[in-house]
This record gives C-alpha cells, sequence and structure tokens, in this order.
C-alpha cells in the first residue's frame, strides 16, 4: 500500500511539473528587424489605425518601399516586420508594442485629451516573422514628425525603429 501511495505521489508531481513547463512563455534572447518602411497589405481592414495582429497574419504584406520618410496620406500603411529569436521555438512571448506620436499628439475628434502614444500587447510565436504597422486612415492620425516605435519583453526593450511623418501637398 506504502509503494502505491508513493507512486500516486510521484505521478501527482510528474503532472505538476508537465504542466508547469508546459505553461511557461518563451524567453526573447534577441530581435531582428527584417524589413522597414511602407507596406501594402491584401485582404485587410485597416480603419482601426494599428493594423490588428490576427489581421496582419492573414494578409499577404509585401514591402513598397524601404524607407524612414513616410508621407502623411490616408492609406499609407508603414512600420516594420521583425522575428524574435529566444527559447523555446514552440512557444510564444508576450510582447507589448508601443509607439509615440510626435508633439501635440494625435488629436481624436472623441477624446478630450490629444493621444501621446498608442499601446499593444500581444503574444507571439518565436521563430517566425511578424508585421508592426500603423495605417493612416483619418486625417487626425497624420501628425508629421518623428514616430517612435518600440517593442519589450518583459518590461525590457528589445527594439527601437523611428520614422519621420512628412506632410504631403
Amino acid at each position: 500500500m506504502k509503494a502505491l501511495a508513493k507512486n500516486a505521489l510521484l505521478l501527482s508531481l510528474l503532472l505538476v511539473v508537465a504542466a508547469s513547463a508546459d505553461a511557461q512563455t518563451a524567453k526573447v534572447d534577441k530581435i531582428t528587424i527584417v524589413d522597414f518602411g511602407i507596406y501594402h497589405l491584401n485582404g485587410v481592414n485597416t480603419d482601426k489605425g494599428f493594423v490588428p495582429v490576427a489581421d496582419v497574419r492573414r494578409a499577404q504584406v509585401s514591402l513598397l518601399s524601404q524607407t524612414h520618410d513616410i508621407p502623411a496620406k490616408i492609406g499609407t500603411k508603414f512600420g516594420f516586420r521583425f522575428q524574435l529569436s529566444g527559447t523555446p521555438t514552440d512557444k510564444e512571448a508576450h510582447i507589448k508594442h508601443i509607439v509615440f506620436y510626435p508633439p501635440p499628439g494625435m488629436k481624436d475628434p472623441s477624446l478630450p485629451q490629444p493621444r501621446t502614444q498608442g499601446v499593444y500587447e500581444t503574444d507571439l510565436m518565436i521563430g517566425i516573422t511578424h508585421t508592426r504597422l500603423f495605417s493612416f486612415d483619418k486625417d487626425w492620425e497624420m501628425v508629421p514628425g518623428v514616430w517612435t516605435f518600440q517593442v519589450f519583453n518583459d518590461d525590457k526593450m528589445i527594439a527601437e525603429q523611428k520614422f519621420t511623418v512628412v506632410a504631403t501637398q
């Protein structure tokens, strides 16, 4: 009987250890910027400004121009593609994206104060290419100046990409 109880205890401990190992998130060692600039997306509705990760995953993403200079024009989609490296490769890492808008900020007419930043959090798989884009869909979104895109994992900034949005005639 003691042997049966001991085996049951060992089996319970193994299940707990296996469950906690399966629940772990990936550790990001580095991020590689694949490309950046202005993109074209086929099959995506971008009327939300930030293009949702699920929509980008379903879209055909094409780099139109590798540039840091972005025209302030309705329909322009800009940002960067990146790949996360880390372990384990079959897990997702929790990622926070922050975009800082140039002063005086983005003046959304539905809000009392201008927005100075946009924050988006998601879990992304290690080892595959991901896309972070912003789409100009409304006039008030097109704030000229330097836009700073930052990517964080575990409160540590792992990437930064800057773009200069230029007013067009």
